[in-house]
C-alpha cells in the first residue's frame, strides 16, 4: 500500500509541463489537448512572434493555435494541488534526517565540503582535518550568504527583464524603421503605378479572402473528423474492454454501448466546389498525469484473487502500517475520481468533452443538455455548472482525462470490494440474471419486482454467447467506421493539400503578372526591397536569438531564486544541504548582453522616369488581347518536320552541313500557318530560343514561290547570299524579320530605289520570344520583343495586304525548333 501511494506521487508525466519539465503551474490547455505552464507557453508565444512566425504552434505536436484559445484546466490544477498535499509517513520523513552510510543523525556541517554530515562522517578519513560545526552554529552565517545571493539574483532578474524590454523595443524600432524605408521606396514608384498597385491589391485581397474561406471550411471539416475518429476509438475501446472482461462486465448496460455504436454516423466533410477559384478548453493535467503514472505503477503489485498486495523489503512493516498507507492511497484515488466524474450523470466521464469555461462532461450528457437548452431557452447554451455560455462547435475532446478514466476503470479493487460489485445494490443478492429489455444484470429479487415484471430474463451464462457475438459484430462495424473515418480524414487532408497547391499556383500566377509589371517599371525596386527585407531578417533573427537567450536566462534566474527561497524557508538541514552548489550557481551566473545594431537612416533608392516603359508594357498587354491559336500546315520540303500537335517546326536534314545559302539550288524551308486572315486584329508568339537562323512573319496565302522570284543581287555561288534575303520583300508578299549567324537580326523592306533594303535591327536584349501583331484594317504588322517586356522590334506600316494573309515560319538550316507559344506559357 505504501508503494501504491508512492507510485501515485511519482513520475507525473501527464501533469508535467513539456517545456520546463516541472509540475504544471497555472496550467493552460491548447486546442490540441496539450497543457503547459502559463509562463512557459507565454514565453514560447513571444519567441514565435519575434521569429516572424505568424502561426503559433504547439511545442509538442506542432498543431497551430490561436493565443486567445488558451484555456485554464481547473481539473488538473485541482489534482496537482491534491497530490502536492500528499505527505510521506513519519518513518520515511525521519529517514531523510539520517546519514545514508552510518544511520546516525545529520547534525554537523563540513565547511570544506559544505555538506551536512553525521558525527561518524566527521571522524572518517574523508573529512579528516576539515572544519566541522554544529548546523545551528553556521546556519545564521549561511542564511546571510543565501540572502545576499538572493538579492543579487533578484537584481539580475530585474536586469534580465530590463534587457528583455530593451530588446523588444529594439525589435519594434527596427521594424518601424525598415517599414518607413520600405514606404519611402514604394512612394518613389507609387506615382508611376497607381493603377497597377490598385489592381494588384484588389486581386490579392480577392485571392486571400477566398483562400481564407476555403481553408477555414477544410480546417473545420478536419476538426470534425478528428473528433469523430476519437469517438470511434473510444467506443472500440469500450467494446473491447467488455469482451475481455467478466460476463457481468460484458452484459452490464450492454444495450447502451450497442445503441451508441448503432446510432453512430460519421459526418461527411464539407468539400469545396471544383470550379471554385482559390485565390485563392481543455483540463489542466499536471496532477492528472502524476496519478495516471501512479496507477500504472501500482497495478504491477496486484496478484491473483486471495493474495495480498506485495511490497518490497524496504517498505515492509506491520499490517497496521499497510492499512494506514492503503487508506491514504484510497483517499487520494477517491479525490482523483471526483475530478473525473461527470457533473450531470455523476458517473466516470465517458468520451469527455471540455467547454471553454474548463468544465468537462460526458459527450452524451452535454449533447442531451444542449438539446434541452435549445428547446427551453431559445437556443442559448450555458455550462450546467457555472452557467457560462458556450458555442457547441467549441466542444473539445479531452484526451488526457479520457486516458486517466480508462486507467481508473482498469484498476482492480480488493476481493472484498470485488465481491460487493457482484451484489445487487438494492437487495444484496448476487447479480446472476440478465434483463434483455433494460440490458442490465440483476438479481433474482429484481426479476420479481414491479420494475422488471414481464421482461425477458436469462441466466448470464446462457445469454452471454449471444451478446458476445453481438458485441463482436458491433466491434467489426465500429472498426469499419474507424477505417471510414480515417479514410475521410486522409481525404480531407489531401484536399487541403490540393487546395493549398491550387491557391499557391493562383497566387504565383497573379504575383507573376504583377512582378513582370514591376520589373518593367524598375528592377531596382525589387532589389532595394529585397535588400531591406534581408537586412531586417538578419537583424530580427539576431535580436530574436538575444531575446530567447534572455527568456531562458530569466527562467534560470527565477529557478535559482526559487531554490534559494526554498533553502531559506526550510529547516536548518535543508538550508545547509548542498548550499555550496546553490551559492556557486548564483555567483557564476552571468547574463549574456544582447547584440546591438546601428540605427542610422539609409539612403533610399531613387528610380528614373519609367513612363515610356509602362507605355510599352501597356501596349503589349493590349495586343495580347487579340491572341489566336496558330497551327502549322504541312511543309513542302522533305527536310522540314512538323510536330504532331502542329505547333513546332524544325530542320531535320541528315546532311547537317548543308547550307541553304551557298548554292544556286536554294531550298525553301518555309511553312505556312493557319488560320487564314482576311480581317481584324491577330496576335501570336513564337519561341526562337537557341536558334542560329530563322525567318518569321506573315505572307500572302497565294504568294509566289520564293525560288521563282527574281534576284537583282546575282547568285549565291560566290559567297554573296544576300540575294536570298532580298526576295523576302513586301512587294513579293512577305512581311518578315529574321536572324542569321546567331546574332545578326534583319528586316526586309522595299526601297524606292532599284535595290531592296535589308534593315539591320539593333536589340539590347536578344530575341527568345517574338510577338507578331497584325492589324488587317490598319495595314500594319508589328514585331515585339516579349523577352524584353514587349519592346517593339520592327513595324511595317501602310502594307498592301492581299485578300488572304497567313503566318509564315522558316526554321532555315538550324536543327533547333521554332515553337508556337500558348497564352499560359
Amino acid at each position: 500500500a505504501s508503494l501504491m501511494a508512492s507510485g501515485i506521487v511519482g513520475e507525473p508525466q501527464e501533469v508535467t509541463c513539456p517545456i520546463c519539465l516541472e509540475l504544471l503551474t497555472e496550467p493552460l490547455s491548447l486546442d490540441c489537448g496539450h497543457s503547459f505552464c502559463q509562463a512557459c507557453i507565454t514565453a514560447n508565444n513571444m519567441v514565435s512572434m519575434n521569429d516572424q512566425d505568424e502561426d503559433r504552434r504547439c511545442p509538442v505536436c506542432r498543431i497551430s493555435y490561436e493565443p486567445g484559445n488558451l484555456q485554464p484546466n481547473r481539473h488538473v490544477a485541482n489534482i496537482v494541488q491534491r497530490l502536492r498535499e500528499v505527505k510521506l509517513s513519519p518513518e520515511v520523513e525521519q529517514e531523510r534526517n539520517l546519514c545514508l552510510r552510518h544511520g546516525e543523525k545529520l547534525m554537523l556541517f563540513c565547511e570544506e565540503d559544505r555538506e551536512v554530515i553525521c558525527w561518524l562522517c566527521a571522524r572518517s578519513q574523508e573529512h579528516h582535518g576539515h572544519h566541522t560545526f554544529l548546523m545551528e552554529e553556521v546556519a545564521q552565517d549561511y542564511q546571510k550568504k543565501l540572502q545576499e545571493a538572493l538579492e543579487k539574483l533578484r537584481e539580475k532578474q530585474l536586469e534580465a527583464e530590463e534587457l528583455e524590454v530593451t530588446v523588444r523595443a529594439d525589435i519594434a524600432a527596427w521594424k518601424d524603421q525598415i517599414q518607413r524605408e520600405r514606404q519611402n521606396v514604394k512612394a518613389v514608384f507609387q506615382k508611376l503605378k497607381k493603377n497597377l498597385k490598385y489592381e494588384e491589391v484588389k486581386e490579392l485581397q480577392k485571392l486571400k479572402g477566398k483562400e481564407k474561406v476555403g481553408l477555414r471550411n477544410l480546417a473545420d471539416s478536419e476538426h470534425v473528423l478528428i473528433q469523430q475518429s476519437q469517438l470511434v476509438r473510444n467506443l472500440i475501446s469500450d467494446v473491447e474492454h467488455r469482451l475481455k472482461g467478466s460476463t457481468m462486465e460484458m452484459l452490464q448496460d450492454v444495450n447502451n454501448i450497442m445503441k451508441r455504436s448503432e446510432n453512430l454516423t460519421l459526418k461527411k466533410p464539407r468539400t469545396l466546389p471544383k470550379g471554385q477559384r482559390r485565390m485563392c478548453s481543455a483540463l489542466d493535467l499536471t496532477d492528472v498525469q502524476r496519478v495516471y503514472n501512479g496507477l500504472t505503477d501500482v497495478q504491477r503489485y496486484w496478484v491473483d484473487e486471495g493474495s495480498h498486495l506485495r511490497c518490497g523489503a524496504s517498505f515492509a512493516g506491520t499490517k497496521k502500517q499497510d492499512a494506514a498507507a492503503a487508506a491514504m492511497a484510497s483517499g487520494i484515488l477517491m479525490n482523483i475520481q471526483e475530478e473525473v466524474t461527470c457533473p450531470i450523470c455523476l458517473e466516470l466521464l465517458t468520451e469527455p468533452l471540455s467547454l471553454d469555461c474548463g468544465h468537462t462532461f460526458c459527450q452524451a450528457c452535454i449533447t442531451a443538455n444542449n438539446k434541452e437548452s435549445i428547446i427551453g431557452q431559445e437556443g442559448k447554451r450555458s455550462c450546467p455548472v457555472c452557467r457560462v455560455s458556450f458555442e457547441p462547435g467549441n466542444l473539445r475532446p479531452n484526451r488526457h482525462v479520457a486516458n486517466i478514466v480508462q486507467r481508473l476503470r482498469e484498476v482492480k479493487v480488493s476481493p472484498e470490494v470485488e465481491q460487493e460489485r457482484n451484489l445487487c445494490a438494492h437487495h444484496g443478492e448476487k447479480l446472476q440474471i440478465f434483463c434483455e429489455q433494460d440490458g442490465k444484470v440483476i438479481c433474482w429479487l429484481c426479476e420479481r419486482s414491479q420494475e422488471h415484471r414481464g421482461h425477458n430474463t436469462f441466466l448470464m451464462e446462457d445469454i452471454a454467447p449471444e451478446y458476445q457475438k453481438k458485441l463482436q459484430s458491433c466491434l467489426q462495424r465500429l472498426k469499419g467506421k474507424k477505417q471510414e473515418a480515417e479514410d475521410l480524414e486522409i481525404k480531407v487532408r489531401e484536399e487541403m493539400s490540393t487546395w493549398k497547391i491550387q491557391i499557391e499556383n493562383e497566387i504565383q500566377n497573379v504575383q507573376g503578372k504583377f512582378t513582370q509589371l514591376r520589373q518593367i517599371l524598375d528592377s531596382e525596386e525589387m532589389k532595394e526591397l529585397r535588400k531591406l527585407k534581408d537586412e531586417l531578417g538578419v537583424i530580427l533573427k539576431e535580436l530574436a536569438e538575444s531575446e530567447n537567450d534572455l527568456v531562458q536566462e530569466k527562467l534560470l534566474v527565477s529557478n535559482l531564486i526559487s531554490d534559494v527561497e526554498r533553502h531559506l524557508q526550510g529547516s536548518t538541514m535543508e538550508l545547509l544541504q548542498d548550499v555550496n552548489v546553490i551559492i556557486k550557481r548564483s555567483e557564476t551566473l552571468a547574463l549574456k548582453k544582447p547584440k546591438s545594431f546601428p540605427k542610422e537612416q539609409r539612403r533610399v533608392f531613387r528610380v528614373p522616369d519609367l513612363r515610356q516603359t509602362l507605355h510599352v508594357f501597356n501596349e503589349l498587354t493590349d495586343v495580347q488581347r487579340y491572341w489566336v491559336q496558330v497551327t502549322l500546315n504541312s511543309p513542302k520540303s522533305e527536310n522540314v518536320v512538323i510536330s504532331p500537335d502542329q505547333r513546332q517546326v524544325r530542320y531535320a536534314s541528315s546532311d547537317q552541313c548543308y547550307n541553304a545559302y551557298w548554292n544556286d539550288n536554294y531550298e525553301d524551308f518555309g511553312v505556312l500557318g493557319s488560320p487564314v486572315i482576311t480581317s481584324g486584329r491577330h496576335y501570336w508568339e513564337v519561341d526562337v530560343s537557341k536558334k542560329s537562323a530563322w525567318i518569321l512573319g506573315v505572307c500572302g496565302e497565294k504568294r509566289e514561290d520564293i525560288m521563282k522570284l527574281p534576284s537583282k543581287l546575282g547568285n549565291c555561288g560566290n559567297g554573296n547570299c544576300q540575294n536570298v534575303y532580298s526576295r523576302y520583300q513586301p512587294k513579293n508578299g512577305y512581311w518578315v524579320i529574321g536572324l542569321k549567324h546567331y546574332c545578326v537580326y534583319n528586316a526586309f523592306d522595299a526601297s524606292s530605289f532599284s535595290d531592296p533594303v535589308i534593315l539591320p535591327l539593333s536589340l539590347s536584349v536578344s530575341l527568345h520570344r517574338v510577338g507578331v501583331f497584325l492589324d488587317y484594317e490598319a495595314h500594319t504588322v508589328l514585331f515585339l520583343n516579349v523577352t524584353n517586356h514587349g519592346f517593339p522590334i520592327c513595324q511595317f506600316s501602310s502594307c498592301s495586304f492581299p485578300q488572304n494573309i497567313v503566318p509564315y515560319f522558316n526554321p532555315m538550316n538550324c536543327g533547333v525548333p521554332m515553337t508556337l507559344c500558348s497564352p499560359s506559357c
